[in-house]
């Protein structure tokens, strides 16, 4: 039989008080996108690994999601939320377009380093959360890239060229997002002048200043 000392140590939630199971929905949607954030994939969340850190039976889970596959999923679909806000809340529709383009490499690339397992969830090992129908507004988003790419390079924004010149810049976004936390090791040039320098190739800056 265990001890009380034993029983004690499980570390245990409050019963929610009427109203208040809302707030456990939450609290289990955030553990398991800590956990996806912290590994960078969706298959190392389990209900008994989200039981243990959120301090509730598997049990109650079954009362807000019927499996993990819906806590996953709906984990992704705030990852992309949280993506596409990264992404414009910090864009002057009014400045340059070649300004723009900067400002969204900026925060393409900050939104990876602020959240790098969720960054790798969605660009790097899309799981099947990853890949439902809300991966169409990320498409948005780069249409809106191509659209951009096309004004500063004098290109038909529903040219193949156009596509072709976003997707260039989107790999090399991608590239810096991905490659320095895998090899942490090599000396990497910071964030702003590996942009600055990509930028540069694909023909939106024309020189090295601001």
């Amino acid at each position: 039989m265990p001890s009380r000392a034993g029983v004690q140590s499980r570390a245990s939630r409050p019963r929610s008080r009427r109203g208040e199971g809302g707030q456990l929905a939450e609290d289990i949607l955030a553990a398991a996108a800590a956990v996806i954030d912290e590994t960078g994939d969706e298959s190392s969340v389990t209900l008994s690994g989200i039981a243990r850190r959120v301090g509730v039976a598997v049990p109650s889970i079954y009362l807000h999601f019927p499996n993990v596959q819906e806590i996953c999923s709906q984990v992704v679909t705030r990852a992309w939320q949280a993506y596409l806000h990264a992404i414009t809340v910090d864009r002057d529709r009014t400045a340059a377009v070649a300004e723009q383009i900067e400002q969204f490499a900026l925060d393409y690339v900050g939104f990876a380093r602020r959240s790098p397992g969720l960054y790798r969830v969605l660009f790097a090992r899309a799981g099947a959360s990853a890949l439902q129908d809300v991966h169409n507004e990320a498409g948005e988003s780069f249409t809106e890239l191509v659209a951009a790419m096309a004004s500063v390079l004098g290109l038909d924004p529903l040219s193949v060229e156009a596509r072709n010149a976003a997707t260039g810049v989107w790999i090399q976004l991608h590239g810096i997002a991905d490659l320095p936390p895998a090899h942490p090791r090599f000396a990497w040039p910071d964030d702003a002048t590996l942009i600055r320098e990509a930028l540069l190739r694909s023909g939106v800056r024309s020189d090295g200043t601001s």
